[in-house]
């Protein structure tokens, strides 16, 4: 459902899965993210943090919120939260394009000389690691 944009039948069918197992991180997950693709972002936000009360090493939920800051441009959130899902699975190729993605629109913006290096540099990293990944797929 969540796939056909059918929300509402998401929801329910997730609603039900968490009434026969209130842990299932995968349901907490995806509710999440039918909320932010409707930008209720604080429903969302909730139910992330609800998974990750229960598996604080998910890495897919981090990068999902990583993605919903990106989405209200709060970047230093975005980054935090990308940080940490790279930190559980350091050879995930979506996170680094996602950390590249974010310093690319910081550098965008950046008046100050000293920012707009160190932003190119992990830009210039992020690439390396990314073409790095690439090869060994």
């Amino acid at each position: 459902y969540e796939i056909m944009k059918k929300d509402a039948e998401a929801l329910n069918d997730l609603n039900k899965t968490l009434e026969i197992n209130p842990r299932n991180v995968r349901a907490y997950n995806n509710i999440g993210n039918v909320y932010a693709n409707n930008k209720q972002f604080d429903l969302s936000i909730q139910n992330y943090m609800k998974g990750l009360e229960i598996d604080p090493k998910n890495a897919n939920i981090y990068s999902n919120l990583s993605t919903l800051e990106i989405s209200r441009k709060q970047f230093s959130e975005a980054i935090t939260y990308i940080e940490n899902a790279l930190a559980i699975d350091p050879n995930n190729k979506d996170s680094h394009m996602k950390k590249r993605y974010i310093y690319i629109r910081l550098l965008k913006d950046e008046t100050n000389d000293s920012l707009k290096e160190k932003y190119t540099k992990i830009i210039k990293q992020e690439t390396e690691i990314i073409n790095k990944l690439d090869s060994k797929s």
